[in-house]
């Protein structure tokens, strides 16, 4: 299979291995592996770069998509550290969020070679749940849960309606799906 496969990637794909996963895998990621080779000038700093990061309690960010919010991407950060002449970082990835490579390499100053092109991100591996064993460490607990759907939504303003009115009225001014055509089965003809 591995064969057969690297004979037909498109460009700039290298299949690096191959191996049978169970049919009953649920096959859901449990973290990311990235590398990114460091420009020689960024090199000297990094080593400090990448203590402060792994010895903060937090680490916030901007997010712009795909809605303006902050996210503390530290508890997804799960190893990190420079060789010679690359960063080298894991990520922890669940179901209700992860941080992105980009973000933390832009905690460590390397945003913007990563932004001009002068550094290149890759994957490097993905680490399935099925393929773990049950005593193997798991994310944090620091990372953040799920909304939990029992808990009523927080209202931003009294408007002194009922839950039900007010959902109602959410109903009734929501946007509507409209057709294209008046009658899909009416022909012209």
């Amino acid at each position: 299979m591995h064969e057969h496969l690297a004979r037909q990637p498109p460009p700039g794909l290298e299949i690096v291995n191959v191996r049978v996963v169970d049919k009953k895998a649920k096959l859901h990621v449990r973290r990311a592996w990235y590398r990114a080779a460091v420009p020689a000038e960024h090199r000297a700093a990094l080593p400090q770069r990448i203590a402060a990061v792994l010895a903060a309690a937090e680490c916030w960010v901007e997010r712009i998509r795909p809605q303006h919010r902050r996210l503390n991407v530290r508890p997804f950060v799960s190893e990190l550290h420079a060789t010679a002449d690359a960063v080298d970082l894991a990520l922890w990835i669940t179901s209700h969020g992860a941080a992105r490579p980009e973000e933390v390499l832009e905690l460590l100053g390397l945003g913007e070679a990563f932004a001009a092109g002068a550094l290149i991100l890759e994957r490097t591996t993905l680490e399935l749940m099925d393929e773990v064993p049950p005593d193997a460490e798991g994310p944090p607990a620091a990372l953040p849960q799920p909304p939990r759907h029992s808990e009523p939504l927080e209202q931003t303003k009294d408007t002194g309606l009922s839950k039900e009115e007010s959902a109602t009225r959410a109903a009734e001014s929501a946007p509507r799906p409209t057709a294209l055509i008046s009658n899909p089965l009416e022909f012209d003809s």
